[in-house]
């Protein structure tokens, strides 16, 4: 059980990350080219299956396969909880062996990444502060993914960096007035 009440998956590597392979942002949008939006990259190390320029991750912390490893301190160097996105693989650097990663680990630089939510509609416009709403028991409704993003806590607010819309539900379960956003991404400490 993770601290937000939400259940970890129960493959060992959802410890370390947990992908998002449907978000991978549009290439004209997030070209790499620097953005002042976003913080500098950090390098770090991450499963190879994950290694992909695009791809957005959950850091999710320390694995029991990670005590003794002479790369701690390359892996465990993002702040936990936080989604990233990979903007480069160091192509150069080899694959590492790793106790959690099955097929090892390779370098990569990663950027936090922006998360996109539902939010109360009143009150929801581009530079506002926003919170979620609250634990949605609706799996299934085709906007919880939105009401209880990776990477998103319950009890902090963030900016709204833009508003994108109606959310793709037709109707809410919890008569909530939502509108769907994206937060800008959090500054790495």
């Amino acid at each position: 059980m993770r601290s937000d009440g939400r259940q970890r998956g129960g493959d060992e590597h959802q410890s370390i990350a947990t992908i998002n392979r449907t978000s991978v942002p549009p290439a004209d949008r997030y070209s790499g080219v620097p953005d002042e939006r976003l913080s500098m990259s950090t390098v770090t190390l991450i499963g190879s299956r994950l290694a992909t320029t695009g791809a957005e991750f959950v850091y999710r912390g320390e694995a029991s396969g990670c005590e003794g490893c002479p790369y701690r301190d390359q892996c465990l160097n993002l702040t936990e909880g936080r989604r990233y996105r990979v903007t480069e693989v160091r192509e150069s650097g080899q694959l590492l062996d790793c106790a959690v990663h099955e097929e090892g680990v390779k370098a990569v630089e990663v950027e936090p990444a922006p998360i996109k939510a539902n939010v109360a509609s009143k009150g929801a416009y581009a530079g506002s502060s926003a919170t979620l709403r609250g634990p949605c028991p609706y799996t299934g409704c085709p906007s919880h993914e939105y009401c209880e993003p990776a990477g998103a806590s319950f009890d902090e607010e963030y900016r709204i960096d833009e508003i994108i819309g109606d959310p793709p539900h037709d109707y809410c379960g919890l008569d909530r007035d939502l509108t769907l956003v994206e937060f800008a991404p959090p500054e790495d400490n």
